[in-house]
């Protein structure tokens, strides 16, 4: 569907299990999705540049790709109550002109084992973070520019703090460091 700026809806049937990469690349007109739960996983590039697109309902995916959301600057909400991989810049702003998703808060399920690297990257408007102690990785820059970003809540099996991962994080005024033993750049 590549270049197919005028598409605006898209519902896809269901017995579907995935979305492959680039499936709705820069389909910039794409204001809603249809999500089946027979879906579990989404590839990279799915939906980056969907800059239209609002909501996001991930009912049992388990694998949203890298930049499988990026640069969709009209997202303002996400439901991902089963995912266990974030990709990288998943949810970012991947391009120098492009805009991360704009949504304030997203609830990680205890299901989550993996945030990849700029997964959130340049989110302006995400509030706070809880990260579930199933949670075993953290990528570099994974929060990184959340600038409206003021608690991040770290498990106590996180002992690791990735390059970047709250760098420049200006409005961040409360992250638990209580088992932290490293601190990356």
């Amino acid at each position: 569907f590549y270049d197919f700026k005028y598409l605006t809806s898209v519902k896809i049937p269901n017995g579907v299990t995935s979305i492959s990469d680039n499936a709705f690349y820069g389909c910039t007109g794409l204001t809603s999705i249809t999500i089946p739960d027979s879906v579990t996983s989404i590839g990279r590039f799915a939906f980056y540049g969907c800059t239209s697109l609002m909501k996001a309902n991930l009912a049992n995916v388990k694998n949203v790709g890298d930049y499988a959301f990026a640069d969709c600057a009209g997202l303002y909400e996400v439901h991902v109550p089963v995912v266990e991989v974030i990709g990288d810049c998943a949810f970012g702003r991947y391009s120098q002109f492009g805009s991360a998703p704009c949504f304030t808060t997203i609830e990680l399920p205890s299901t989550l084992k993996e945030i990849g690297e700029m997964a959130f990257l340049y989110n302006a408007k995400l509030g706070s973070i809880v990260i579930p102690s199933s949670v075993t990785k953290v990528g570099d820059y994974a929060f990184a520019y959340c600038t409206s970003l003021a608690s991040a809540q770290l498990p106590d099996n996180m002992t690791t703090i990735a390059d970047y991962m709250f760098g420049g994080c200006k409005s961040l005024a409360t992250v638990n460091l209580e088992n932290v033993t490293k601190i990356g750049q």
